[in-house]
């Protein structure tokens, strides 16, 4: 199941200071990263994949979003989505996995971009993002992690 994290907004390096972080060797991300194991309990073993995103007005409609995907095909891997702003341009979470093809998908879950949410699920279940319609843009900071045990 998807997972919703609300996280404290990051602030610049010379404001905040944080404990050790627990397993986490990589420096950007690793606000970010030490929320979601302190928060959750999860210890990240690997970090795959991380992307910011930058999404744009582009005259959509509500109804519109971009092509589903997944980001990696195993059932070992954990997608997070981390919203940088207030926005509009939801993710959509499908109703099938990698396995199952992208064919005839319905939409199970919508996610609204509010700034420090942080938006859990399996990798390989199809997703889409949408780009915004009332505010400028939709800013993200991707991720796809492997857990050392699994989460869901």
């Amino acid at each position: 199941p998807p997972h919703l994290l609300p996280l404290p907004p990051i602030v610049s390096p010379k404001h905040c200071t944080l404990p050790p972080y627990p397993s986490i060797n990589l420096p950007p991300p690793k606000p970010i990263l030490y929320f979601v194991e302190l928060k959750t309990g999860i210890t990240i073993e690997k970090i795959f994949r991380v992307k910011a995103n930058l999404l744009l007005r582009d005259g959509s409609n509500t109804t519109q979003y971009n092509p589903p995907h997944i980001d990696a095909p195993n059932d070992d891997t954990i997608s997070m989505v981390f919203y940088v702003n207030d926005s509009d341009g939801n993710t959509r979470l499908f109703d099938k996995k990698a396995h199952q093809g992208a064919t005839n998908l319905t939409v199970q879950k919508e996610v609204e971009p509010k700034a420090g949410r942080l938006f859990m699920f399996p990798s390989n279940v199809f997703h889409a993002s949408s780009n915004p319609i009332k505010n400028v843009d939709r800013k993200v900071i991707n991720f796809v992690v492997k857990p050392q045990k699994s989460f869901w």
